[in-house]
């Protein structure tokens, strides 16, 4: 299933460049930026920081002027948690838990870009995550447990990244946080979708001006 996704969103954003073959085109494929992220949970009571989590993002960036862009998209996100242990309820509880969480984003940000040839920017935005599926697993157990999460969360982001222009495109490298405000844990599991990411992404150079 991740696969066909994954295939299904590189035929997407790929869409507009063959069509730009075509001489009498009038018409954009609405995307117009694509990334893969990895990122880390941030939470006091993890076992281990670096519990890996994945990311696809497709955006539509849109160039405002020399200083400001706006980008709008959207990303399927899994995010991975070590923790000591949860209780789920009087009569079950679990020691050293790998949590996982499946969920789909949509997002609006702004950038603000600097240097001398504006290649640094400064990311802030916010976004609305719907929640697909949550499992985890134990050290005894590896076969995953579902658990239930609340439906929605909403947030902030924010990152810092840099711009290199390649022949048709830009390689864009991106760190930051994914600040989710809302426990999406139901009692008595407390739990917050917060975590540091970093994201490589390709940004068509020829959108919105820039040639």
């Amino acid at each position: 299933m991740r696969t066909k996704f994954f295939i299904l969103v590189l035929i997407l954003f790929f869409n507009e460049s063959t069509f730009s073959q075509q001489k009498d085109r009038t018409h954009d494929f609405f995307f117009n930026e694509f990334s893969l992220t990895t990122n880390k949970w941030v939470y006091s009571s993890t076992l281990n920081p670096f519990g890996a989590g994945m990311g696809v993002n497709l955006a539509r960036y849109i160039e405002l002027n020399d200083l400001f862009d706006l980008t709008v998209g959207v990303s399927y996100d899994l995010s991975r948690q070590l923790r000591n242990g949860i209780i789920l309820n009087h009569f079950q509880s679990y020691s050293n838990v790998d949590i996982s969480i499946h969920r789909l984003n949509s997002f609006f940000s702004s950038r603000v870009k600097f240097g001398n040839k504006r290649n640094f920017f400064f990311e802030a935005g916010v976004f609305c995550g719907v929640y697909l599926k949550s499992s985890f697993t134990t050290n005894g157990n590896k076969n995953p447990k579902e658990f239930s999460t609340k439906s929605l969360d909403f947030g902030s982001k924010f990152n810092l990244g840099y711009t290199i222009p390649l022949k048709r495109f830009e390689l864009v490298l991106k760190t930051g946080c994914h600040y989710g405000f809302r426990d999406i844990g139901n009692a008595p599991v407390i739990l917050f979708d917060r975590y540091f990411a970093i994201s490589v992404g390709v940004q068509k150079l020829h959108s919105y001006g820039k040639q």
